[in-house]
């Protein structure tokens, strides 16, 4: 299963945000209610998706009833370009102009976006590393581990 600009198979722009139209697009999957951060708030009310047990991807509201942002957590989603959770930045063939430093609750982190899905974009932590000056030197870069893909829907 992949994250793409389109979304996730299953999950789209316009999908109705409940649980029951969630498991219904996604077969295999159960969702539960769940209160996560994201960069800028300590609690956002979210659905989690687990598959066999492993929570897989965290589904957030959007506007009009519909689904927003789609966080992939596991190692099982590949990004646009093949990236994993768990890939260090150079495996992932990040560039450090596509990135910026994380604000709020990814203070220190590296925010990127992905190439070919402008509406994609992947949290790095950088271990040690806590900096309102901007991201680390390439060195450390480069071994930062991708924690996160997130896919927002192109606003029409």
């Amino acid at each position: 299963m992949s994250f793409s600009a389109a979304g996730v198979p299953g999950l789209a722009a316009g999908t109705p945000y409940s649980a029951k139209a969630i498991q219904a697009s996604m077969p295999g999957f159960e969702a539960t209610p769940v209160t996560m951060a994201t960069e800028s708030s300590e609690s956002v009310s979210a659905l989690a998706l687990f598959q066999d047990g492993l929570q897989v991807m965290q589904v957030l509201p959007g506007s009009n009833g519909q689904i927003g942002a789609i966080h992939g957590v596991s190692e099982r989603l590949a990004g646009p370009n093949g990236e994993r959770i768990g890939m260090s930045f150079r495996e992932a063939r990040m560039s450090r102009s596509d990135c910026r430093e994380g604000q709020g609750n990814w203070l220190g982190m590296a925010i990127c976006k992905a190439r070919n899905a402008p509406n994609v974009s992947f949290v790095f932590s950088v271990p040690g590393y806590i900096s309102s000056s901007g991201l680390p030197d390439d060195a450390t870069l480069a071994t930062a581990t991708l924690q996160r893909m997130i896919w927002v829907p192109i606003a029409s």
